[in-house]
């Protein structure tokens, strides 16, 4: 930044040092505004992309539920027995449907309560998505393989991960200001408690 401010202000006032602090100073009054910007932001961004992964990782649990190949000629018993085979793909778009609903309704009664976020939130906020991003592959593993016991593991890991970076995302909100006079003590604690169920 000084090396590229230096450069420009160089280039348009030449051999004069006093036009050069003059500028200079210019110059840092103009950015000013922008490099500020960066230590924090609207939680408006935050929750639009929020939304938009969410409404993704939604969808695409429902592509794992497939319409069965049925052999010719198609009878009732056949289609019946093919429909069950599909159960355990069922279950797990609807639990995980439900789940992934609940989550969402949770990230959006913190964030009316959340004002502004800074550089951590905003990271906590990504790796709180990417467990999200990644429900649909473990449902979808469940769904496959729902004995082994390395199925339940990564679909419960997956959840639990998620509700840590929940958690941590608001004890940081709480504990850095950036949530609004509302949140009491007994507020804070009380988001935590439903995070924790």
């Amino acid at each position: 930044w000084r090396a590229f401010t230096s450069c420009r202000v160089t280039q348009a006032s030449g051999a004069d040092g006093h036009s050069l602090g003059r500028n200079r100073a210019a110059g840092i009054r103009l950015l000013a505004p922008l490099i500020v910007s960066e230590e924090f932001m609207e939680s408006r961004r935050v929750e639009a992309l929020a939304d938009g992964v969410f409404a993704i990782a939604m969808t695409l649990l429902v592509l794992e539920v497939r319409v069965p190949e049925l052999a010719e000629p198609v009878t009732g018993t056949g289609m019946v027995d093919a429909l069950a085979g599909l159960l355990p793909s069922v279950a797990g778009y609807v639990v995980s449907f439900v789940i992934l609903g609940m989550i969402w309704i949770g990230h959006h009664n913190q964030f009316r309560f959340i004002r502004r976020v800074d550089r951590a939130l905003l990271w906590l906020n990504i790796f709180y998505l990417l467990c999200v991003a990644f429900v649909p592959f473990a449902t979808a593993f469940l769904a496959r393989y729902p004995l082994q016991p390395a199925s339940l593991l990564i679909y419960g890991g997956t959840l639990l991960l998620g509700g840590l970076m929940h958690l941590l995302h608001w004890n940081y909100a709480v504990g850095h200001g950036l949530v609004t006079e509302e949140v009491t003590p007994e507020v804070a604690e009380l988001f935590r408690e439903r995070i924790s169920m």
